[in-house]
């Protein structure tokens, strides 16, 4: 809500005022500000029905290396270019030139919670890993959480498994210009759905198995998921279900799924940026 005074003040000086929803549905913010707007902009047709105003579906802006480093070449290239921190971690480097090489030879499951829902799935993951690891690479993006302390368990888990395991569980804390190059390069995708996540995993064509966290306002994850889902590109496992069990059932059958997929289209515009920037132009004329 913090947006609301400053569009209100912003239409008052008579500034143009342009909203952008990045969720399948609305935002209590922009459910109000859609009235002082003079250009709306959605990221899901999925959300026309809720605005009274008309509305344009351009998608949403995504930072090109989200979708656009191919390979390692190409990331590290992009490191340099971009004066990465990452460049001084050459272990890690080395890690994601070996991941590529075995793109073709075993599937690749990356996992990402994001900032509020990481820890769940880390407890619901760690007793099955070592079935997963068996039969695919493992990249799982724990978080930092000082009370749960995920990222530290996950370190001692990695050094009590044998060497054959242990080198197909990568471990991060936080992922950050790799994430784009981590997509492409997996089999499928574990997390929750957070409107910015279900677009970039769809914009990579990448199949997912989602977890939407539950108390977020008007089940706002669940509609998100339900997107690619209903495109065939996701299942969706509600969270009072998603034991260890049934999670590696899902994971083991979507995995089939996701490997028979052999064109992996991409289904989102990565053009939301130039596209929102001209009709900001239009504005200005």
């Amino acid at each position: 809500m913090f947006r609301f005074p400053l569009v209100i003040v912003g239409k008052l000086l008579g500034a143009k005022i342009v909203i952008h929803e990045q969720t399948s549905s609305i935002g209590l913010t922009n459910k109000i500000l859609q009235y002082w707007a003079d250009v709306i902009v959605l990221t899901y047709e999925s959300s026309l029905p809720y605005f009274r105003k008309k509305a344009l579906v351009l998608g949403s802006p995504t930072m090109k290396h989200i979708y656009s480093i191919s390979d390692y070449e190409h990331l590290l290239g992009y490191l340099k270019k971009e004066k990465s921190r990452l460049l001084d971690e050459t272990e890690y480097l080395e890690k994601l030139k070996w991941l590529e090489d075995q793109k073709n030879t075993s599937p690749i499951l990356l996992m990402s919670g994001g900032s509020q829902g990481s820890h769940f799935l880390n407890e619901q993951i760690r007793p099955i890993l070592n079935k997963l690891l068996q039969h695919m690479i493992v990249v799982i993006q724990v978080g930092e959480n000082e009370y749960y302390n995920d990222y530290a368990k996950f370190t001692e888990y990695l050094k009590a498994l044998p060497a054959e395991l242990s080198q197909k569980l990568i471990i991060r804390k936080f992922v950050y210009e790799e994430f784009g190059f981590l997509m492409k390069k997996a089999t499928l995708f574990l997390g929750r759905s957070g409107a910015n996540t279900v677009y970039q995993v769809g914009l990579n064509g990448l199949f997912a198995v989602f977890v939407p966290i539950p108390w977020v306002t008007k089940n706002e994850q669940y509609t998100n998921a339900m997107i690619l889902k209903a495109r065939g590109k996701a299942d969706i496992i509600d969270q009072d279900r998603c034991t260890s069990e049934v999670l590696y059932e899902v994971l083991s059958d979507a995995l089939q799924k996701a490997q028979a997929d052999t064109e992996r289209k991409s289904l989102f515009s990565a053009e939301a940026d130039r596209l929102l920037a001209k009709e900001i132009a239009k504005l200005a004329v």
